[in-house]
């Protein structure tokens, strides 16, 4: 980006990350309320239709997403997305949310070090990206205290200045888990850029 007399534009230009998910993945944006509840009532639309499922069971479901959401938004997420996918007839829970912070890669690693030790590290699409994955407790507010979920979290840094990309993928499928990590790992891989 050039100024008017030649001179390189010392502001950053901000980097939107772009993830490729699966096509039977649903997206709830997090940046507009509107936007978000018009999201979580189509899902529930094609998921839950009236008629397949109780009443109360539909608004509770509806409150369960609003609330995980807005949790989402109000922790500084961008999206929140999750798995639509069912083996033999049994969803495959997984979900992912993206975050924008304003740290360094540098501060991430510190981080880690402390942390997570064990946590790794790879080149991505955007160069070093950081991984770091652990079996913790599920969420109080869903009353998920006693289910174990692997939590598989990654850094990536588009380098525009404003700070590093933090993508947070969780799964209560403990067997699974190398299966989902190659399957975050590649979704990671997929990240691509689009310049403001």
């Amino acid at each position: 980006m050039s100024q008017s007399n030649g001179e390189e534009d010392p502001r950053p230009v901000r980097q939107e990350a772009i993830i490729t998910l699966p096509l039977d993945w649903w997206v709830i944006p997090l940046s507009d309320d509107r936007a978000r509840t018009r999201s979580i009532d189509a899902l529930l639309k094609r998921e839950a239709p009236k008629g397949d499922i109780n009443a109360q069971l539909r608004a509770d479901i509806r409150k369960q997403l609003q609330d995980v959401t807005a949790g989402a938004k109000q922790a500084g997420g961008r999206f929140y997305a999750m798995s639509l996918v069912r083996l033999e007839q049994l969803p495959l829970v997984i979900s992912v949310v993206v975050f924008r912070e304003t740290r360094t890669m540098g501060a991430v690693k510190v981080r880690l070090q402390v942390v997570d030790p064990e946590a790794t590290t790879a080149e991505g699409p955007l160069g070093l990206v950081y991984r770091s994955v652990k079996v913790e407790a599920g969420p109080d507010e869903l009353g998920a205290r006693d289910t174990k979920q692997v939590v598989a979290e990654y850094w990536l840094d588009p380098k525009d200045g404003l700070g590093v990309y933090h993508a947070v993928f969780t799964t209560p499928h403990l067997a699974l888990q190398e299966q989902m990590l190659i399957l975050f790992d590649a979704m990671i891989e997929s990240i691509s850029i689009l310049s403001d």
